[in-house]
């Protein structure tokens, strides 16, 4: 899940609160793994290119992510 945040603690809440409302889970029954900066050009969540949309524009366009073949 890609998402907008100013710390691990906000993205860590963030998660919670959106998993939360759409499926009806307690905190206690979220497990993050991990959480970990990415480069917003990768991304394909609209909150993410909106925010960054800027910063996007400047380097060039977006970045397809990598697709795996199967």
């Amino acid at each position: 899940m890609d998402l907008v945040a100013s710390s691990a603690d906000d993205a860590e809440h963030r998660c919670y609160s959106i998993i939360g409302s759409r499926h009806k889970v307690n905190r206690r029954a979220i497990n993050i793994d991990s959480v970990s900066e990415i480069d917003p050009r990768t991304s394909s969540e609209p909150m993410v290119l909106n925010a960054f949309r800027d910063q996007i524009a400047a380097a060039g366009g977006p970045i397809a992510p990598v697709v795996e073949e199967e």
